[in-house]
């Protein structure tokens, strides 16, 4: 859908990339599936219609494992969510609940998907060795200013 068409929305504001953005219709479920496993990285939600509209988002691995991951979304900005979930074969989006936005001229648990990011490799932060280095050097130069004071 092009978010820059019809009235003031969360589908306008959904937009983090413009001007092509997907939502769930109806507000029913929305899914994604492979016969191979893929990545869910990241995407980015917005609230077409109801402001603090739930987030419910399961996704089934290979292994037969659950990932679930719930969040709150409204309809003035898209909010970036990061799953980094691995070895998936369907993830389902369900939204519920939230209160009608006034300034809106419709009303639903419609929710806005942009910037969906898939199969990109992701690394745990580990801590840089020149981080280390000034730990390192820190709890000399406090140990040294101990010995001193004795």
């Amino acid at each position: 859908m092009d978010s820059n068409s019809g009235d003031d929305s969360g589908y306008r504001n959904g937009d983090a990339s413009p001007t092509k953005i997907a939502f769930n219709a109806y507000g029913t479920p929305a899914a994604i599936s492979s016969a191979t496993s893929f990545i869910l990285n990241s995407a980015f939600f917005t609230a077409a219609w109801n402001d603090g509209l739930n987030m419910h988002v399961v996704g089934l691995t290979a292994d037969g494992d659950t990932l679930i991951k719930d969040f709150i979304i409204n309809t003035g900005s898209a909010l970036q969510v990061v799953f980094d979930w691995a070895d998936l074969l369907s993830v389902t989006f369900t939204s519920f609940g939230g209160v009608d936005n006034p300034a809106f001229p419709g009303a639903g648990t419609h929710f806005v998907l942009d910037d969906l990011t898939v199969n990109e490799a992701f690394t745990n932060e580990v801590p840089e060795p020149g981080s280390l280095a000034l730990l390192a050097l820190g709890l000399l130069g406090f140990g040294l200013v101990r010995r001193r004071q004795r």
